[in-house]
């Protein structure tokens, strides 16, 4: 006989007791947790892909642009970097007329005249003047015709030189005025265009006078992003053209019509 001090049933573990989960109820919570990390996982795989695409858009995008700054040409090399803007005080480009300035920028205009491949002619959908002495064709990059139209010996007439008329042109006839004001406002007309076309977007700031209601410009040095210069032209010396083969060329539509 049992003894009084036993249960009549055997005690099990709390273990034991506790209520057992249906399978199919563990089923599902396992499949959900399995959903669950699936879309992380795939969540996780996408952004990756995202980002990955995002940055070889970037860099095509990027490279696409810094090709189309240097247009068709090659080999002109593009190194950017942080230049001042000096104020007219610092400029050597900038004053009243003497033979020194005129000195400065025949020399900043003296590699204007390149020549170009058809190529690099085709490349753009545009025609120019065949080079018979040296090859190619007669051209040049946006830059010179910007600063062609500040000041240009071949027509001594452009802005620059129009701010001083008294200097450049003190015997101007009114026919020739008119007809280089036309030239003028051509100038005008590219520059502006040229500058909505890559447009500088470092900061122009303003100050107050004490004798002004309105913010003044600020015209002090400023900080720019800019191609450098000289490194461009150097890369392009070999594409010169002299002028002495510029004036050795003849007209062929001239030519045709004695």
């Amino acid at each position: 006989m049992a003894s009084e001090q036993e249960p009549f049933l055997a005690v099990k573990d709390e273990e034991d007791l506790q209520p057992t989960e249906p399978e199919a109820q563990r089923h599902r919570r396992s499949n959900r947790t399995w959903t669950t990390c699936t879309i992380y996982l795939l969540a996780q795989t996408a952004l990756l892909i995202l980002c990955a695409a995002g940055t070889v858009w970037l860099v095509r995008l990027h490279d696409s642009r810094v090709s189309n700054y240097g247009a068709s040409l090659h080999d002109a090399k593009l190194e950017f970097a942080q230049k001042t803007f000096h104020n007219l005080s610092r400029s050597r480009f900038a004053g009243e007329p003497s033979p020194e300035i005129d000195a400065t920028w025949d020399e900043l205009l003296a590699p204007m005249n390149i020549r170009v491949t058809k190529a690099e002619l085709e490349s753009e959908n545009v025609e120019s003047v065949v080079l018979p002495e040296g090859g190619g064709y007669l051209s040049w990059i946006g830059a010179f015709h910007q600063l062609h139209c500040i000041v240009c010996d071949l027509m001594p007439n452009m802005l620059r030189k129009w701010v001083h008329p008294e200097y450049y042109h003190a015997d101007m006839t009114p026919a020739a005025k008119k007809h280089m004001e036309s030239h003028v406002d051509h100038c005008i007309e590219f520059l502006r265009q040229s500058a909505l076309c890559r447009p500088d977007l470092s900061l122009t700031t303003f100050k107050w006078d004490p004798q002004k209601t309105r913010p003044m410009f600020n015209a002090s040095e400023s900080s720019h992003t800019c191609v450098n210069w000289d490194i461009l032209i150097e890369s392009m010396a070999a594409r010169r053209v002299t002028e002495n083969e510029i004036l050795s060329l003849k007209n062929p539509l001239t030519a045709t019509m004695r």
